[in-house]
């Protein structure tokens, strides 16, 4: 007879957290990453910073992604549980605070185009005015995060969304607050046409090539 601890497969090497992370924000005429790592050390790839641009620094609660799904189900004569269901509603939205104050997370908040930000040629001074039916600007966002496994090897996360737009700008306060005076923001993802998906995730690194096989996942057939 079988024991509980015979049959558990339980690792602790194998608990994640991000400990570090950024959101790069990308204009639509951008490129996305086909992947996130190369060569045979799976080092990260690089993003040109002229491109793709850093929120910055973030709140605490760093960075959220929420599914929402809806299904239809058909019920049928006979049967007390639904004989079909279909999902009907399937999408991916992220959430975080951005702390820094920039031309990015200023044109992002207040949905001025980013370019056309200036600031006076003698004073310094920059002024938006927000118009009466403000556009909703679609971007791409890069969502990276960082772990480590037990030797010290570099994992990496990334959740691509490829055309996504911030439909929700939440409450700004300014006041003496520990929050300083920051942009929360939230984006939902939507379907590129030319690419044929809305969100892509992607995991890599030398720490997680090393986890490979203690993840029962097998490297393809080259």
């Amino acid at each position: 007879m079988a024991s509980y601890a015979a049959l558990a497969r339980k690792k602790n090497e194998l608990i994640r957290r991000a400990k570090a992370g950024s959101v790069f924000v990308a204009t639509m005429d951008v490129e996305v990453p086909e992947n996130l790592t190369s060569g045979v050390d799976a080092g990260l790839i690089t993003l040109n910073p002229a491109e793709w641009r850093d929120l910055g620094w973030l709140s605490t609660e760093g960075v959220n992604y929420e599914r929402t799904t809806e299904s239809v189900d058909t019920n049928s004569f006979g049967s007390s549980e639904a004989t079909r269901s279909d999902v009907t509603r399937d999408e991916i939205s992220l959430s975080c605070t951005a702390q820094e104050t920039h031309a990015l997370t200023m044109g992002i908040t207040t949905g001025a185009d980013i370019a056309a930000i200036k600031a006076n040629a003698v004073t310094g001074e920059v002024q938006i005015a927000k118009p009466a039916r403000p556009k909703l600007r679609f971007y791409r966002t890069l969502g990276l995060f960082l772990d480590h496994d037990d030797d010290g090897e570099e994992i990496y996360f990334g959740r691509l969304m490829p055309r996504a737009q911030v439909n929700d700008f939440g409450s700004q306060g300014y006041n003496e607050d520990e929050t300083g005076i920051s942009y929360p923001m939230v984006w939902r993802g939507k379907e590129d046409s030319s690419l044929g998906f809305s969100h892509k995730w992607f995991w890599g690194g030398p720490g997680w090539r090393n986890l490979l096989e203690a993840m029962e996942i097998p490297l393809e057939t080259p």
